[in-house]
């Protein structure tokens, strides 16, 4: 099964050309040249400079695959620089859950395109800045989501239209 030029290979995702031309940003907790496994600096790279700095300690698993834990309440990765436009972009993220608790996976800090979970094992993805969103709108995947399994999230903006792809297909979208 590939997704996204990954591979499926005995339960566990290994890399299969990885895209690296065109990013934004590319943070990797598994290559110690994006983080060292240790500290708060959290190194892009694209070589865009859009590093991130870890607030609140959050928990570094080295292994395979190695991750971050972030606690949900004071525990996030934040950058200094305007890393995407505001109209179309993609955001993905490989995560697992522990709980049906809220979890936030991809957000902006002014509020706009997000992806999320708020306490069911429903993601939800939307644009709080923008109609018909505007006050926080969003619309949900249509799968659920098991605790300790890995996933792959994708969400494509394409102002107005929101698709949401879980592992590499489709799950969901607005056409609003």
């Amino acid at each position: 099964m590939i997704i996204q030029g990954t591979r499926l290979v005995g339960g566990k995702y290994s890399a299969q050309g990885i895209v690296q031309n065109g990013l934004s940003m590319w943070l990797d907790a598994g290559n110690p040249a994006s983080y060292s496994g240790s500290g708060t600096t959290w190194t892009d790279l694209t070589g865009n400079g859009n590093d991130q700095t870890l607030v609140g300690a959050p928990t570094y698993t080295a292994g395979s695959p190695s991750y971050f834990s972030f606690n949900g309440i004071n525990q996030y990765s934040t950058g200094s620089t305007t890393v995407l436009g505001v109209n179309t972009y993609t955001k993905m993220v490989w995560f697992q859950i522990d709980a049906a608790t809220d979890n936030n996976l991809v957000s902006s800090d002014a509020g706009g395109h997000y992806m999320f979970f708020a306490g069911t094992s429903t993601l939800w993805a939307g644009n709080a800045n923008q109609p018909p969103y505007s006050g926080g709108g969003a619309f949900g995947s249509a799968m659920s989501f098991s605790t300790g399994t890995w996933y792959c999230a994708t969400v494509v903006f394409t102002n107005p239209q929101i698709y949401l792809y879980v592992n590499g297909v489709q799950n969901a979208y607005d056409l609003t």
